[in-house]
């Protein structure tokens, strides 16, 4: 005899209820084992919490001359007296935007001051930033022509030079070469353009950008695409070029004046900047930099304006 839907409707609520227990049994020692690292967490966090002030807890957090060299940039920063007023800080890798921390609203990065944290001396030098990447090549009537991508990885002031390896094979006395840099491969936005005449061949040749690419910030590996041509000149075949490498400075200092320095941290003002300031003021920002030189031939010519 089938059962009677009275007897399974009357059933049903008992049936939900019993599953809704076993859920809950179920989850137990997972909610156990929330409630216990939330309860360890709070037992390690709130004497921390109740024994520092934000200030120390920010040290902590970022660094007082490690990491983002909170500690350091705080010293240079919070005196300058301008307002809104925070200095373009640079690092060897990229810039994790360290003004969000600081106290007030200091929103407005200013090339007036730049402030360099953890930086090697290597990194004030022209090094290889990275080696390029053929994309494709073609055989002209008297050179060749090819494609190279390359990303920067890191952040660097400038894109200055590149560095050109040929195949074995007898090279022209004098080459001629062309270069066009786009943003990417993807978008073909033309960065610049360059031109050397005359060059004497050599199996390895650096040519200088001499308007170089500056501020190569925030592309991490998204790749530049650099169109290179090179042709003998005269009527003689050039050799292939097999490799490209780009060169720059992760740190250019050029029109900067170093005014403090601390192990590998440093700060620079502009130098026109700095002399309008030692010369004529403002007043505040002469006692900003009284307060801060610590580079004695710095220090010697703003004592040496200070004097009657």
């Amino acid at each position: 005899m089938p059962p009677d839907n009275r007897t399974l409707n009357r059933n049903q609520p008992l049936i939900v209820r019993a599953c809704l227990l076993l859920a809950f049994l179920l989850l137990i020692p997972s909610a156990w084992g929330h409630v216990a690292h939330v309860f360890q967490t709070l037992t390690a966090d709130v004497p921390y919490l109740l024994g520092t002030t934000p200030e120390q807890r920010k040290l902590d957090t970022y660094g007082d001359r490690k990491n983002t060299g909170y500690g350091y940039l705080l010293e240079l920063v919070e005196d300058i007296p301008e307002e809104h007023f925070f200095p373009r800080v640079r690092y060897s890798t990229f810039y994790p935007n360290t003004h969000v921390v600081f106290p007030g609203y200091r929103h407005v990065i200013d090339d007036r001051l730049m402030i360099g944290i953890d930086i090697a001396a290597s990194d004030f030098r022209e090094t290889l930033v990275t080696s390029a990447t053929p994309h494709m090549k073609e055989k002209t009537e008297r050179g060749y022509v090819g494609a190279w991508a390359f990303a920067t990885t890191w952040e660097y002031d400038l894109i200055s030079a590149i560095t050109l390896y040929f195949a074995p094979g007898q090279l022209p006395p004098l080459q001629n070469f062309k270069a066009t840099l786009y943003d990417s491969p993807k978008n073909q936005v033309i960065r610049n353009r360059w031109v050397w005449l005359n060059q004497p061949s050599k199996s390895k040749m650096t040519l200088n950008l001499k308007d170089p690419i500056r501020d190569v910030y925030g592309r991490g590996s998204v790749p530049f695409l650099l169109l290179l041509e090179n042709t003998a000149v005269g009527s003689k075949q050039t050799a292939e070029i097999v490799k490209v490498e780009i060169l720059g400075k992760k740190i250019d200092t050029d029109g900067y004046t170093l005014f403090h320095r601390e192990q590998t941290h440093f700060a620079a003002a502009e130098t026109s900047f700095l002399n309008q300031v030692i010369r004529s003021g403002p007043p505040a920002w002469r006692q900003y930099f009284d307060d801060h030189i610590n580079i004695p031939d710095i220090r010697k010519i703003l004592d040496q304006e200070a004097s009657p």
